[in-house]
């Protein structure tokens, strides 16, 4: 039996690929800014995809699935594209491990958002996890500081909030979608590419990366673009959601300890408690409402 055939293997893989996120893209925001390092992280991509589309010849599936269709899935690129853009914001201008914690509020932003497209009601199980995610996030931004709330960088954290409730906004969506992954990931990457490059043009400017930089995109974009969403969705398909996602409620150590190891940022006491708590909350929500086919870094 291959080893990519076991469930722990894939997503300790999986893991691994998210916890690196955030500590791999503030060493490459050493040597470019965020526009920059979005466009060369989607551009590497598309040009893969391109390839993967090529020979694979999925071409001439995309000309017979219309406009409607095709525009289903630029809307649907949208979220992703804020996702990614308010989250490398976000650590271009507060600590590593503040913005990736307030990115794991997304699965309690999807129980909030999933409620206008169900009739099921906010039972206090699910409030108070809710509540027990947001407490661990105001101990993680304030440092335990609670007497006035003194935020690190208020703009920073909106920034983080906000990627976190983009990513829970395209979790939703791409529950409804029925179109091949494939061609799926390659609209997801292409009007995320394009908007980058916009972007870049508008805010920054055109610069080639040093070798360390280009190698960070490059591991920024076969980790959490490529492979993440095979493994992620493969993941899904033969494995019980529970058991996914008791094992993805593990990534948030996993990325303290990347931030620790790569960016040298200290992990307090207070930090450990925040994210235990938010951890708490997540594992909560997850138990008491369906889980959404998606899942984050």
């Amino acid at each position: 039996m291959s080893i990519f055939s076991n469930t722990y293997v894939l997503m300790t893989i999986l893991l691994l690929f998210w916890g690196s996120f955030s500590a791999v893209t503030k060493l490459v925001l050493y040597d470019l800014d965020s526009f920059q390092l979005q466009f060369y992280m989607f551009g590497i991509a598309m040009i893969v995809l391109c390839i993967v589309m090529i020979v694979k010849k999925m071409w001439y599936a995309i000309p017979s699935m219309g406009w409607k269709r095709c525009s289903k899935l630029i809307l649907l690129a949208l979220p992703q594209f804020f996702y990614y853009f308010l989250y490398v914001l976000a650590l271009e201008r507060i600590p590593a491990i503040e913005a990736s914690m307030l990115n794991y509020l997304f699965p309690v932003f999807i129980v909030l958002l999933s409620l206008p497209f169900s009739r099921e009601k906010i039972c206090l199980k699910k409030w108070i996890s809710i509540l027990t995610g947001f407490t661990g996030v105001i101990l993680v931004i304030t440092g335990g500081r609670m007497e006035g709330l003194r935020f690190s960088d208020l703009g920073g954290d909106f920034m983080a909030v906000g990627a976190a409730l983009s990513w829970a906004v395209f979790s939703i969506m791409s529950k409804i979608n029925k179109e091949d992954l494939l061609i799926s990931c390659f609209f997801y990457t292409g009007v995320t590419f394009f908007l980058d490059l916009f972007a870049m043009i508008i805010f920054s400017k055109f610069v080639f990366p040093g070798m360390l930089a280009l190698t960070g995109c490059a591991w920024l974009c076969i980790s959490n673009i490529l492979l993440t969403y095979a493994i992620w969705f493969h993941l899904l398909k033969t494995t019980s959601s529970s058991k996914v996602a008791a094992l993805s409620f593990v990534t948030p150590f996993i990325t303290l300890v990347f931030i620790a190891i790569f960016i040298g940022e200290p992990i307090s006491s207070v930090s450990i408690v925040g994210v235990s708590l938010i951890i708490a909350g997540n594992l909560a929500v997850a138990h008491t409402t369906n889980k959404y086919g998606t899942s984050e870094k």
